[in-house]
């Protein structure tokens, strides 16, 4: 079987991630782990394992936080992932932070409204 694992993929996206927040401290990003495979909650807890290990620490200026959500079915057994990723200089922090953990509490509530 051949071994898709290439660590210069990991170093590449840290790397992209670490120099956009120190160029751009006053931005958000927000990624989706893919579900087309059914890997998300595999590839959501390797990114986590990666920001915890080197981002969270990396920049110069300030801290780049993380905030999670998932969106389940109905018997949590299929999960879409998102994270928020922003730094501690962004003057919007906590508005923008509050707005993404809303959605949520807006999914979970117009699922269970279905």
């Amino acid at each position: 079987m051949l071994n898709r694992h290439d660590p210069r993929v990991k170093d590449t996206i840290l790397d992209f991630l670490t120099k956009y927040f120190e160029q751009k401290p006053e931005t958000a990003l927000i990624f989706v782990c893919d579900t087309s495979d059914k890997r998300q909650d595999a590839r959501f807890k390797m990114f986590n394992n990666w920001f915890t290990e080197r981002i969270e620490k990396s920049t110069s200026n300030s801290v780049i936080h993380k905030t999670n959500i998932s969106f389940c079915d109905e018997n949590d057994t299929n999960c879409a992932h998102a994270s928020l990723l922003i730094t501690s200089q962004n003057t919007k922090l906590k508005m923008i932070t509050t707005a993404f953990l809303e959605l949520d509490t807006t999914f979970r509530t117009k699922y269970e409204e279905e």
